[in-house]
């Protein structure tokens, strides 16, 4: 019986009440202070109490091990998770396209592919779900918007050589139809 009481002892841990700010150590070795509200939905939550006491979890600086924690993505991600601190996803808005507000399409604006893309990556790495649906959507949004050349441009993707156009021409015409004849 006493074995059971010293067993359960060890495994249970109370909950930790966190502090209002918690400093994390990007991938690139900077320190940042972020607010606990910003935090409380993502997975570095989960890493602090798998790892942590109440009693030290105020004075250690919890390090970030993904290649994409970045001091500049982290930022820009906390940034719209402290912005956007209540916002809750329904199963049914995870199947849909999320509408973007005012709010969410300047915040996006602001974003290049690249930094986009590794916004994405770290809303992933944070297991942060409403960031990460309502980026997807903005960078969805901002695709649809380009054309090919310029998608092109953003992603790489090297133009096909002539020979390659008209191979794929010929074996996707249907794709390049007119919805009109699509239809007949």
């Amino acid at each position: 019986m006493a074995e059971t009481v010293e067993l359960k002892k060890k495994l249970f841990k109370p909950p930790i009440s966190y502090p209002e700010k918690i400093t994390l150590l990007t991938v690139d070795q900077k320190k940042m202070v972020v607010d606990f509200v910003a935090l409380k939905d993502s997975k570095v939550i989960n890493m602090i109490d798998s790892l942590m006491c109440e009693d030290t979890i105020k004075e250690l600086t919890f390090p970030l091990h993904d290649k994409f924690a970045t001091e500049a993505t982290l930022r820009k991600a906390f940034e719209w998770m402290e912005r956007n601190a209540g916002i809750e996803l329904k199963p049914e808005d995870m199947e849909s396209k999320i509408k973007l507000d005012a709010k969410q399409i300047d915040f996006f604006a602001q974003l290049d592919i690249d930094a986009h893309i590794g916004l994405i990556l770290a809303a992933n790495y944070l297991n942060t779900l409403p960031l990460l649906h309502y980026s997807l959507q903005a960078l969805a949004d901002k695709m649809s918007a380009m054309n090919v050349d310029a998608l092109r441009s953003a992603f790489a993707i090297p133009a096909p050589s002539s020979e390659e156009e008209r191979a794929l021409r010929a074996k996707f015409a249907w794709a390049l139809e007119e919805p009109s004849k699509q239809s007949k």
